[in-house]
């Protein structure tokens, strides 16, 4: 149990460095990018042993209805940022909080208007017939 608290630990360590320290000046790809990569592996990795302090507190209602949203989350936080910066919108910690703010809206719409419908969708015996 030790060892995974640590191993969280550290994940979430590399993952807030790479959340606060690095900015635009920072050109993309490069060997940092694998702070935020490596942290979030660890934190994976370590997710697999129930019985951390870590794992309890990421099984919470909150952390996992944020979980189910993560894969849009991930695919809408991209776009959001160009548009941003499309239209030069605040900078800092403002700006910040708008872009989470907008990717976590866009999200929810997708994971429920998107995602659950397409999870739950079952054909009809007739329309698998027809595809095959």
């Amino acid at each position: 149990m030790m060892l995974s608290n640590f191993g969280y630990l550290l994940g979430f360590t590399l993952i807030m460095i790479a959340a606060t320290q690095l900015d635009e000046t920072y050109r993309y790809p490069y060997w940092y990018v694998m702070f935020p990569t490596v942290g979030t592996f660890i934190v994976l990795i370590c997710h697999y042993q129930n019985n951390s302090y870590f794992a309890h507190a990421l099984s919470i209602k909150p952390m996992v209805w944020l979980g189910d949203r993560s894969c849009s989350f991930y695919l809408w936080h991209w776009p959001v940022i160009l548009l941003f910066d499309q239209f030069e919108i605040n900078t800092g910690w403002m700006r910040i909080a708008m872009v989470f703010l907008t990717t976590l809206l866009f999200s929810i719409i997708s994971y429920g208007c998107l995602e659950n419908p397409i999870r739950k969708f079952k054909p009809q015996s007739s329309f698998r017939k027809q595809l095959l």
